[in-house]
C-alpha cells in the first residue's frame, strides 16, 4: 500500500497556473470539450492539437509548444484531411512538428486499456525529447462515446473506469488531456455532456460550444483553480485541399478550419505591427521572435501587403 506524506499547510507553495493554451487549456489537467453532433468539435480539438504541436499563437494566445497524441475513433484519413485544411488556412506546415495520429481508439473502460497508449507512446517519447526536447503535453480522447465502446454513460462506475484511465494518462507525463465529448439529446439542456453526472465532477476544465451559421461559441462552464475565459465567436470557413489520387490526379476537396470571429480586429492591429516593423528594416525572423508570431504568417502578411 502506497505511503501517504502530508505537509503543514503554511508550508504549501502557491503555484502559478502553467498554461498550455493561455486562458483556456491548463498543463497537467483533464479537460472536457463539449458540444452536439456536427458542431465544429473535432475541429476545434485538431486545431489546438496543431498550435500545440507547432508553437503557434491561437488567435494572439500563448501556447507552449510539446508533442500531442490524437485518438480519434473515427480514423487518421479524416483527421489528416482536417490537419491539411488548418494547414493552408493558417500558413503554418505541420512537416517535422511532434504531432501524432493513432490507427485506433481503445475501449478505455476496460482493464488495463490505457497501459497500451502509454506503452506506443513511450516507444517514441524518449526519441521525440532527445530530437526536440518536445515532452507529451497534450492527449485527445476523441470521443468519449468512443473511448467507452458499450460501457454505459449513464453509468457512473462506468465513466470511473473512463476517467481513471485518463487520469493515467495524465499523471504518466503531466500532460494535459483532452476528452472530446457529446452533449445530450434534450435541446433544452446543451450545456452539459451527455451520461453520469462523474463526467463533469472529474473535470478539472469543461468548455461548451454552442453551435451557429456560420459562428459558434466557445463557452467555459467549468475552471477548477483559475478565472474562466470570456467566451469566443469562432466561424467555420471553408477550406479547399488537394489531395492526391491512386490514378496520379489530384481531388479538390473542400475541409473546415476555423476563424476568431471576435479577434479579426487584434489580428489586423497585429499585421499592421508586422508591415510596420518590416519597414523599419526588421527581418523575417527578428519580426517572428518579437512578435511570437510564426514566421509563416509573417511571411504571408508581407507578401499580401507587397
Amino acid at each position: 500500500m502506497r505511503s501517504i506524506n502530508f505537509t503543514r499547510a503554511d508550508q504549501v507553495e502557491f503555484k502559478p497556473t502553467d498554461w498550455l493554451i493561455d486562458g483556456w487549456l491548463v498543463k497537467d489537467t483533464l479537460a472536457g470539450l463539449v458540444a452536439p453532433s456536427g458542431a465544429c468539435k473535432s475541429f476545434l480539438a485538431i486545431d489546438w492539437a496543431c498550435r500545440v504541436a507547432t508553437g503557434s499563437l491561437w488567435f494572439g494566445r500563448n501556447v507552449k509548444q510539446g508533442a500531442v497524441f490524437y485518438l480519434a475513433g473515427e480514423g487518421r484519413t479524416g483527421l489528416r484531411k482536417r490537419i491539411a485544411a488548418w494547414e493552408r488556412h493558417n500558413g503554418i506546415s505541420i512537416e517535422g512538428a511532434p504531432l501524432f495520429l493513432a490507427d485506433s481508439l481503445p475501449i478505455l473502460c476496460e482493464d488495463y486499456a490505457h497501459v497500451g497508449i502509454i506503452n506506443s507512446i513511450e516507444d517514441i517519447a524518449e526519441s521525440i525529447f532527445f530530437d526536440s526536447g518536445c515532452d507529451p503535453e497534450l492527449i485527445v480522447i476523441d470521443t468519449v462515446a468512443r473511448a467507452m465502446g458499450g460501457a454505459n454513460e449513464n453509468s457512473s462506475e462506468d465513466m470511473g473506469r473512463l476517467i481513471r484511465a485518463c487520469d493515467s494518462l495524465r499523471t504518466r507525463w503531466g500532460a494535459t488531456v483532452l476528452t472530446v465529448h457529446h452533449t445530450g439529446h434534450d435541446p433544452n439542456n446543451q450545456e452539459r455532456g451527455r451520461g453520469s453526472s462523474a463526467y463533469k465532477a472529474a473535470l478539472d476544465s469543461e468548455m461548451v460550444i454552442k453551435p451557429g451559421d456560420p459562428d459558434f461559441t466557445l463557452k467555459a462552464t467549468k475552471a477548477k483553480d483559475w478565472a474562466e475565459p470570456t467566451p469566443l465567436t469562432l466561424r467555420r470557413v471553408p477550406v479547399e485541399i488537394e489531395l492526391p489520387q491512386l490514378d496520379g490526379k489530384i481531388l479538390l476537396e473542400t475541409s473546415l478550419a476555423l476563424h476568431d470571429a471576435t479577434g479579426a480586429m487584434v489580428e489586423s492591429k497585429r499585421q499592421a505591427a508586422v508591415i510596420e516593423m518590416f519597414r523599419q528594416g526588421k527581418s523575417q525572423r527578428e519580426i517572428a521572435e518579437e512578435t511570437g508570431t510564426p514566421r509563416t504568417t509573417v511571411q504571408r502578411w508581407l507578401k499580401k501587403a507587397a
